[in-house]
């Protein structure tokens, strides 16, 4: 529920292909639309050394590495996009959103396989809930890098280990090499805590016959492609040097000064004290851990220091090549989630103030707490004082009032735990209201709330009152909930007159748009599935929304619902997601050995046959000059320089260091803002002019010309400047002169061009734009189709 809530707060068109995402996706294309890994035709002119600004290309900057016999392979690991293509075939671009989800979530799977056997339930889950949404991992969620995957098979390996799948561990850890040949130095972690199992020599062979039989047929590749079976894509990357091009390794950029370097990797941008500040809670129980399992303490320890050792003299900077080292530290995390059991469980004891069944509710306050303090460390590195730093995760003012935020932030999560465990197991109802405080939106509402937080945890506590029969408290403190409301009703709403019901209005727009709130979705969709549930089983949550329905309760903030609100949903929601949960479980137990099979093969069958329709879909519908195809097939200069990188995150083709990295500046379809005319989004091909004025060409080479006339649109979009001279060759020969005035007042023109002596045969086609009357950046959004000469009404 946490990945579809982090995707669906941001997505727009394409916008989670950035940095390296765009070359994975141009392995996909290759593979779907060429069946090969070359990459023959993507950013060529890159490694010429003849654009200006490439006569020195390092090999951080290149994207290729040079095969055998010339050929450009992927200098990434190409394993992520040939695992990705079967979702990419069938769903497009959003098929790689779809993978990298899908990865997330396996990476949880495979994490709590690794640490439930030994670890209490909550403990564990909340030990990997942290580690993957309370530290900056959860940023990658919304993006298509091989980390990811790479986290999720390194997760799959330990989970390999603890359950003794000896063959499985060896190829899942072999997978991982693949990704990135410096994994190599967790083995001997791995290697640790597979001997703290016991193993036998059988099992040891199976788990080397497993890494052999997948890196046997990478070396094979490897041969292939590069000559040698040790050498990959980053041994044989296509760099340009002096205006020549050559071949340069990776292995050179292990040269930065250790020292500077270990600096850097813990306090730079993507420093380690400040993006996973969380894991310091681990510290305590590694006690613990070395008592009960010394050899996965040691293995800890050694995967973290090697991670400190080899990354820190590497050129560059990146705190998602300590995943794997980061996740050697989950033992110890959940051993101090376990220890704040055990203490809260001598506290009942010996103090009486928390029952045995009132443990996890604790547990998930006390945590939720921790999350929170998690929020914080980021922005410690950003140079705020502390006020800034506080408005950053939503706490607002100082001492007392920052303290009151915060025990009211523990007493409403310890009463939603404690109405929780009356619909769901009690694990599963802290774990859930834990989680809440980790969807952005969510916590910055909750902390941000002023007195609506204290408020949502009387009525909270009235609810769990009622609940356990005890009426007269229940009245008790549903009262001071809504005396607690009068002073905001009086001074706020009844002088302006404003009605409770338009709330829900707005909560439902900002639903709707792009941002954090966004991600409420999914507890709402949850929400509603659960909520005749939720009341038969606990008729007292009807308390909740009768504090909910006074007005100065419903106030918004920059849109976002209020504590309450949230709480309940995350309430109502519990049966929703323990059905899901029960689901899955009935699924899982019938999908063993040669059922899982005859699954994954219907799996794909069905993604073969959508992706089948998908592209009999895309190519046979109608000729229109302003759409995708048209665009992918379209060749583009720039004053003689070829503009052929593909930025898939704006469908452009940019000319790279000439033209910047805005939608607005290069041809394409102008995602994911979109080409828009008098605000309404149409979908047509942007063809701007340079920066400084220089002509742009764009030009389809063998276009079947299909009709005797070309139906042109064309105008001036919305924010833009025109006052440029279109020109349209066919052949070489001008079809047309077409003066385009600075603006057309969000109106498309029109022109219909003669093609009748080309019609019925390929033919070249170019289109020219040119500013007239200075250097300005001209743009035109284009779009056309074909007509029959019978079609064309006579004037």
């Amino acid at each position: 529920m946490l990945c579809v809530a982090e995707a669906s707060a941001w997505f727009m068109h394409n916008t989670w292909i950035k940095r390296d995402g765009r070359f994975y996706v141009n392995v996909n294309t290759s593979l779907v639309e060429r069946r090969s890994l070359d990459q023959q035709g993507f950013a060529d002119s890159w490694y010429t050394g003849k654009l200006g600004w490439n006569r020195n290309l390092d090999g951080g900057w290149s994207n290729i590495s040079l095969g055998t016999e010339g050929q450009h392979w992927p200098k990434h690991p190409w394993l992520m996009p040939v695992l990705s293509t079967p979702l990419f075939y069938a769903f497009g671009l959003s098929g790689s959103l779809l993978f990298n989800l899908l990865m997330f979530v396996a990476a949880g799977l495979a994490a709590m396989l690794w640490l439930r056997q030994v670890e209490q339930p909550l403990a564990a889950a909340l030990a990997v809930l942290a580690f993957l949404f309370a530290t900056s991992i959860r940023d990658y969620s919304y993006d298509y890098l091989v980390d990811v995957l790479l986290l999720a098979l390194f997760f799959g390996s330990l989970a390999a280990i603890e359950h003794k799948r000896a063959w499985a561990a060896g190829a899942l850890f072999g997978l991982c090499l693949m990704l990135k040949p410096t994994a190599a130095i967790w083995a001997p972690s791995l290697a640790l805590i597979a001997w703290e199992k016991r193993p036998d020599w059988r099992w040891w062979r199976s788990v080397f016959m497993g890494g052999l039989s997948v890196l046997a047929l990478w070396a094979l590749a490897n041969q292939f492609m590069f000559g040698r079976p040790w050498w990959t894509g980053y041994h044989r990357t296509l760099a340009v040097v002096a205006g020549k091009p050559t071949v340069v390794s990776h292995s050179e950029l292990f040269s930065t000064p250790f020292w500077v370097g270990l600096k850097r990797l813990w306090a730079g941008h993507w420093g380690l004290e400040h993006r996973y500040a969380l894991l310091l809670f681990a510290l305590p129980g590694f006690f613990p851990l070395a008592r009960r399992r010394p050899k996965t303490a040691v293995a800890s320890v050694l995967g973290f220091a090697a991670a400190q050792i080899v990354f820190a003299i590497y050129r560059y900077e990146g705190d998602r090549f300590h995943w794997p080292a980061l996740a050697l530290l989950l033992p110890a995390l959940a051993e101090s989630f376990r220890m704040l059991t055990l203490v809260l469980t001598w506290a009942g004891r010996h103090l009486r103030a928390i029952s045995e069944a009132d443990r996890q509710a604790v547990t998930a306050s006390l945590a939720t707490v921790v999350f929170v303090a998690a929020s914080l460390a980021p922005t410690f590195h950003a140079g705020r004082d502390l006020a800034s730093r506080l408005g950053h995760i939503g706490l607002l003012g100082s001492g007392p009032s920052l303290a009151i935020q915060l025990l009211s932030l523990a007493a409403a999560t310890f009463f939603a735990a404690r109405l929780g465990r009356r619909l769901v197991h009690p694990s599963l109802a802290a774990l859930f209201v834990t989680g809440l405080v980790l969807i952005p939106a969510a916590r910055a509402e909750l902390l941000g709330s002023g007195m609506a937080l204290p408020v949502a945890a009387l009525a909270l506590a009235a609810a769990d009152g009622l609940a356990r029969g005890r009426r007269i408290l229940a009245l008790v403190l549903t009262s001071a909930a809504c005396l607690a409301l009068w002073p905001g009703l009086l001074g706020e709403w009844l002088p302006k007159g404003k009605q409770a019901s338009a709330t829900f209005g707005e909560l439902f727009s900002a639903m709707t748009r792009v941002g954090p709130t966004r991600s409420l979705w999914p507890l709402a969709i949850l929400a509603v599935a659960g909520l005749p549930f939720a009341l038969r089983r606990v008729p007292s949550l009807i308390l909740i929304p009768l504090v909910l329905l006074m007005p100065a309760q419903l106030s918004l903030r920059a849109g976002l619902a209020s504590p309450l609100l949230l709480y309940a949903l995350a309430l109502v929601a519990l049966p929703s997601m323990a059905g899901l949960g029960r689901t899955t479980a009935w699924i899982a137990a019938r999908l063993r050995g040669r059922q899982a099979l005859v699954a994954l093969a219907v799996i794909m069958g069905l993604l073969m046959s959508s992706g089948l329709i998908r592209q009999v879909i895309f190519h046979s519908a109608e000729f229109r000059l302003g759409g995708e195809r048209m665009m992918r097939q379209a060749k583009v200069s720039l004053k003689g320089v070829p503009c052929d990188f593909l930025a898939w995150e704006h469908m452009s083709w940019e000319c790279s260091h000439h033209d910047d990295t805005r939608w607005n500046t290069m041809v394409g379809l102008g995602l994911p803002e979109g080409i828009r005319f008098k605000g309404e989004q149409k979908d047509m091909l942007l063809i701007p002019a340079g920066r400084r004025g220089q002509t742009r060409l764009v030009n389809w080479s063998a276009l079947p010309i299909e009709g005797e006339t070309l139906r042109l649109l064309y105008g001036v979009p919305d924010g833009l400047r025109g006052e440029a001279l279109l020109m349209i060759r066919v052949n070489g020969q001008e079809l047309a002169r077409i003066q385009v005035p600075s603006t057309t007042n969000g109106i498309l023109l029109q022109r219909d061009l003669d093609l009748s002596r080309f019609a019925g045969k390929p033919a070249d086609l170019e289109i020219e734009l040119s500013p007239e009357g200075g250097r300005h950046q001209a743009a035109v959004a284009i779009d056309g189709h074909w007509l029959r000469i019978d079609a064309i009404p006579i004037p």
